[in-house]
């Protein structure tokens, strides 16, 4: 029985923008559909030491495939010179359960979870967004700015983050990454402005209390947040002027406080949401049917995006000859 093991570096020779941004279509599509089977995530959370540990299953129906990911945010691995983050990705056969590879799961998270946005502000955004402003400078922050640049034509990106340091190294990371991402990146600490100027909203933090004030947020804006699911990065304010679409409605009915917080403080019900993006993806759901419209993309991640992503690589680690193979 062989094993395939894939790398950081293999899984990023595999994986393209492009295709990323459309296996996340599909995932969301299968999902909505009921072709797959997405159990709301296990969540353990750790005191001593302080940590979130995440265990993500998956399957899509007919015998096309089972995954599980492991994904852990210790937050005292920064002082220890370690990634506060780590994952892994388990696919098993979908006829026999015989286990098909491992893979890195923090690159792949990253990129499937940007591909995420940019596949949202493909859907939702106004065609013409040019500007973006993005509240956080870490590793979620960036990979969805890349990909929500190879979506819509972005020219001009405000950077808003608690430490000036962080988020200019944030943007020179951004600009190290060349064409689509602008060279016009900037750092404010006038978080109106950036609401107010922007097309786009990207934020991807870790707030345990909303970042800017929904009041400020222009018609037509599209807002992706991608937060973490024990925190709240978006006031009820933002939540009750938006057309909200959710990458799970059951996960997000479960975990994420955006959502959960304004229903609870009785700014919006339940069924004001809109649905979930796969809705929109296989036509059940319109997206956007306004130019003034402000829509919300509300992600905390789903197996089968991971599950979906994962195959896609493994079929072309086979092709390709790549990474390592094991006999248990």
């Amino acid at each position: 029985m062989k094993l395939r093991l894939l790398s950081r570096a293999d899984v990023e020779r595999l994986l393209t923008w492009p295709e990323a941004i459309r296996l996340q279509g599909e995932a969301f599509g299968l999902l909505s559909a009921g072709e797959a089977v997405n159990p709301v995530k296990t969540l353990i959370a750790s005191h001593q030491p302080d940590a979130e540990v995440l265990f993500m299953p998956a399957l899509l129906k007919g015998g096309r495939g089972f995954g599980l990911k492991y994904v852990s945010d210790f937050h005292g691995n920064a002082a220890l010179g370690l990634p506060r983050l780590q994952a892994l990705v388990l696919l098993l056969d979908g006829q026999t359960g015989v286990p098909a590879a491992i893979l890195e799961g923090r690159h792949l998270t990253n990129v499937r979870t940007g591909a995420g946005a940019g596949l949202a502000t493909q859907l939702l955004a106004r065609r013409d967004a040019a500007v973006v402003a993005v509240f956080g400078a870490g590793e979620v922050a960036g990979p969805c700015l890349v990909a929500v640049c190879h979506v819509r034509p972005v020219r001009k990106v405000w950077v808003c983050s608690r430490t000036e340091a962080r988020a200019r190294a944030f943007i020179e990371r951004m600009q190290a990454e060349g064409a689509p991402v602008p060279g016009d990146i900037a750092f404010t600490a006038d978080r109106r402005r950036a609401v107010a100027e922007a097309d786009v909203l990207v934020v991807g933090t870790n707030a345990k209390a909303a970042v800017f004030d929904g009041r400020d947020l222009r018609p037509g804006t599209h807002v992706n947040s991608l937060g973490n699911s024990t925190g709240r990065e978006l006031d009820a304010e933002t939540v009750r002027r938006s057309k909200v679409f959710m990458d799970s409605r059951d996960g997000c009915l479960a975990y994420s406080r955006d959502i959960l917080e304004p229903i609870r403080e009785g700014a919006i019900r339940a069924e004001d949401l809109c649905g979930e993006l796969g809705e929109v993806v296989i036509g059940k759901k319109p997206g956007r049917t306004d130019e003034r419209e402000i829509t919300l993309f509300k992600s905390l991640g789903v197996a089968v995006q991971d599950l979906v992503t994962a195959q896609h690589v493994l079929r072309e680690a086979q092709r390709r000859g790549i990474g390592t193979e094991v006999d248990l």
